[in-house]
């Protein structure tokens, strides 16, 4: 489903102002205006990169399991911090982005033990 908003909810190109704004035509052409639903990512296409980057992640994940509320956050912790390290340095070790979203719920629950699959994270 496509929802066109009768005023940009994007910035305009520099070179286009509200008034040349017609149906966003024109914006949806330039990919700066991106129908609801139309990529995860934002604007335009998702590209190969993307997609394996988030196949790596997703098949991390499995060897991170779902659980309390507290390993629930570990998981999205993973997932945030491991997207940002893999666009930062693709050679990064997933080990390395689990120890430190662990770190990070640990500051506030100290008790915290998670579960993961440690032969998988080496």
């Amino acid at each position: 489903m496509s929802v066109y908003l009768p005023y940009p909810l994007y910035p305009l190109p520099h070179d286009m102002d509200i008034y040349s704004y017609h149906e966003g035509e024109e914006l949806k052409k330039r990919g700066a205006v991106a129908p609801l639903g139309h990529s995860r990512y934002g604007f335009g296409e998702d590209n190969n990169e993307k997609r394996e980057m988030r196949g790596k992640i997703n098949e991390e994940l499995k060897h991170i399991p779902r659980g309390s509320f507290d390993q629930n956050m570990l998981r999205e912790y993973h997932n945030g911090m491991r997207r940002h390290d893999l666009s930062l340095n693709s050679a990064l070790p997933a080990k390395d982005t689990l120890i430190r979203a662990i770190e990070t719920i640990k500051k506030d629950k100290l008790h915290f033990l998670p579960i993961y699959d440690r032969e998988f994270f080496r």
